[in-house]
């Protein structure tokens, strides 16, 4: 008698699917130099990625965390309200060891932006430098 496997419900499937669309939209809009936009679809899809990755596609959240965190760091900005980057960043990395099946170059994407993320980090102190460096040498 084969083992039950768990499917992947209607809910699971309708994050996944608006995570999605909200990503192909920010690549849309960034082809057409939309910016202010695309910034505000990859904040939306990495919120849903944060609070509800574990129940949609790891990867695809794991991808939009790390989306959404090259765009602040390359504005040079950090969340005003919310989690900050890091925190993000080690759900990000969470989702991404998770992901069936296991993909390690996301890992390592995820594990680059968390070391840059610190760096920039505006309150940072010798843990998160730690953190940073630990986190380039894995």
């Amino acid at each position: 008698m084969p083992l039950p496997t768990k499917r992947a419900s209607s809910e699971d499937l309708d994050q996944t699917k608006v995570v999605q669309k909200l990503l192909l939209e920010a690549e849309g809009l960034a082809i057409k130099g939309r910016n202010q936009l695309v910034e505000e679809k990859l904040e939306h899809a990495s919120s849903i990625a944060f609070h509800s990755g574990d129940q949609m596609d790891k990867s695809l959240a794991a991808s939009a965390i790390i989306l959404h965190a090259n765009k602040l760091i390359e504005r040079g900005a950090w969340p005003e309200h919310g989690p900050g980057l890091d925190v993000q960043l080690r759900k990000a990395l969470q989702l991404a060891e998770q992901a069936k099946p296991r993909n390690r170059q996301l890992e390592g994407n995820v594990m680059q932006v968390f070391s840059c993320a610190v760096f920039a980090k505006p309150s940072k102190d010798a843990a998160d430098i730690d953190a940073a460096i630990e986190a380039r040498q894995k």
